[in-house]
């Protein structure tokens, strides 16, 4: 099962907090049967807006904490 529309990126729109909340929902998707997640945040100019580099910082974030909780959840970010 893939999550096909999740905000992950924490600070960044309208979804996680911070990156524990990120990784606590990372940890309850793969328990309930996700194989994978898409990220997918929203961009709308004036209210939410990221830039790229901002973006690949918590990208790499991600990947490390992950690896750190021994998660093995498939995250795919769109650049």
């Amino acid at each position: 099962m893939i999550d096909f529309h999740t905000h992950v990126l924490p600070n960044i729109d309208d979804g996680a907090r911070s990156i524990e909340e990120t990784i606590r929902l990372v940890e309850e998707a793969e328990k309930v049967g996700f194989e994978a997640i898409i990220s997918t945040s929203h961009y709308m100019e004036g209210y939410y807006e990221t830039n790229t580099p901002e973006r690949e910082m918590w990208i790499n974030v991600i990947y490390e904490k992950l690896q750190e909780e021994e998660v093995e959840m498939r995250i795919i970010f769109r650049k």
